[in-house]
């Protein structure tokens, strides 16, 4: 995948696992990718509450999904995210860093085979806030980062392997 690239390139050692487990706990940051569009992959409510934990405990997390991003329940509610459902799908081809995070002057090509948005992001409290755009408009905001008091996360509607290579390097 994508991240296994990059992680390779950066000499980062990394376990790669199907499900999130209490094995977690061992590391400083998770990488959770559930697919997007027709490819999604659910966490279960006992992998959310395993998550909470670990998060909790200071563990930051990334992670990247199409669905569950609608502001209801614990996980939306650990990543600091809710969601503006859009009046219809509506399709994209560019995703942008935004200049209040560290992400100024990104701007990378998302060659997904479906690349729609069914809502923008938003954040649900003060520390969290969009660092990633899509082309559709200045708040058509496709990742959020949170600031907790004990962890750090980032979620975000768009599938890094859907980012045109060249970017990267």
């Amino acid at each position: 995948t994508a991240i296994a690239q990059v992680l390779d390139s950066l000499n980062l050692a990394y376990t790669v696992s199907d499900v999130l487990t209490e094995a977690m706990m061992q590391y400083r940051a998770v990488l959770i990718c559930n697919g997007t569009y027709q490819t999604s992959v659910s966490i279960t409510d006992a992998e959310v509450d395993l998550l909470e934990d670990y998060m909790n405990q200071g563990g930051n997390v990334y992670r990247e999904s199409f669905y569950r991003w609608d502001g209801i329940g614990t996980l939306t509610r650990l990543f600091g995210i809710d969601a503006v459902n859009l009046s219809s799908p509506q399709a994209f081809s560019m995703v942008y860093g935004l200049d209040n995070a560290g992400f100024a002057g990104l701007a990378m090509e998302h060659v997904a085979t479906v690349s729609i948005m069914l809502n923008r992001l938003i954040g649900m409290y003060p520390t969290a806030f969009p660092v990633l755009r899509t082309n559709l408009g200045d708040d058509a905001y496709a990742a959020v980062a949170y600031d907790a008091l004990q962890y750090r996360s980032i979620g975000s509607v768009v599938e890094f392997g859907a980012l045109a290579p060249d970017d990267f390097q």
